[in-house]
């Protein structure tokens, strides 16, 4: 791509190359699995078209769900760039950063969950599959949230060291993406729960409703509220979608509500709370700089953490090995 903006090429060639790396990609992993200690040569007599048939409705309705949630991602960049004045969309283009990262690391972090999933339903495994629901809730509530809470708090601390003072009018949005970021990565384990048991027609049509209310309620918003209006409705959007999935899910898989609240949810708050707290003390009384920002933030995640693994992990004495596998894998 640099060789063919440097040749003075337009943008249709530069846009033809991704497809094309792609193709190339497919190609050569076709070419290794060829080579394989048990070969790849599929054989179009062999193929059942019963079970193509099924395939292909999953992944058309994938490729449906993923292309929503893409526009939707995107919407509100677009209904700035349409509807509000350019420093908007710049402040809304610096603010995203940091809660757009938050919702990377859930990402990432549940990246190996989906086979996971789909080898306990095809074993029909269901308390494996209420296992996931609970402890991948706890822990990817107990990864996000200190951060989060750390961003909240030191806001305009952390973009007027990042980009400068011109840009604090963008603290209020940063704050309400902040929202959407949480809700946004919780989202992903109720996502890979149904994707894993192949039931993805709810989620689906769940992010083309989504969709269509950031567009409408955006726009109205925008309308009446400007940037910041944008960017609450959107955080809200995506809270109620969020809710909506795990209602849906803890349906399917016959967890109350309750129980989920005491055992997924509840182990975090009183840690969050007690960081949030310790977030805003210390943000009035160290310096607001590099340095204050990261002993503030080194001694609330610890804080956090201490707190939570004690809540989880009991109080009785244990091996460190024994109780990090209770963290990460165990639930009462």
């Amino acid at each position: 791509m640099v060789v063919l903006l440097y040749a003075g090429f337009g943008l249709l060639p530069i846009a033809a190359l991704f497809p094309a790396t792609a193709l190339l990609g497919l190609i050569g992993l076709l070419a290794m699995a060829r080579r394989a200690s048990v070969p790849f040569r599929p054989r179009l007599a062999e193929v059942n078209w019963a079970s193509l048939k099924q395939v292909w409705g999953f992944a058309s309705l994938t490729f449906v769900e993923d292309t929503l949630t893409l526009w939707f991602l995107q919407v509100n960049s677009f209904l700035a760039a349409k509807l509000l004045p350019l420093p908007d969309l710049a402040i809304l283009a610096v603010a995203r950063r940091f809660p757009q990262a938050l919702t990377d690391l859930s990402v990432q972090t549940l990246v190996v969950a989906y086979p996971m999933v789909a080898s306990a339903a095809a074993r029909k495994d269901q308390p494996a599959l209420e296992r996931f629901l609970m402890i991948a809730t706890r822990n990817i509530l107990a990864l996000m949230l200190p951060i989060a809470a750390a961003l909240f708090v030191w806001a305009e601390v952390i973009l007027r060291l990042w980009i400068g003072g011109d840009v604090l009018a963008g603290v209020p949005v940063f704050k309400a993406l902040l929202f959407f970021a949480v809700f946004a990565g919780l989202q992903d384990v109720p996502l890979n729960l149904l994707y894993g048991v192949g039931k993805i027609r709810f989620s689906a049509a769940l992010s083309g409703v989504l969709l269509a209310a950031a567009i409408g309620v955006g726009a109205w918003a925008c309308a009446h509220y400007g940037l910041i209006g944008l960017a609450v409705s959107y955080a809200a959007i995506q809270m109620a979608g969020t809710v909506l999935l795990y209602a849906y899910s803890l349906r399917f898989v016959q967890i109350p509500f309750r129980h989920w609240l005491r055992k997924a949810v509840a182990p975090n708050l009183w840690p969050a709370l007690a960081t949030i707290l310790w977030f805003w003390i210390s943000s009035r009384a160290v310096a607001h700089n590099l340095v204050g920002l990261t002993i503030s933030t080194a001694i609330g995640f610890v804080l956090f953490f201490t707190l939570f693994a004690g809540l989880v992990g009991g109080s009785q004495k244990q091996p460190w090995k024994t109780r990090v596998r209770r963290l990460l894998t165990e639930i009462d």
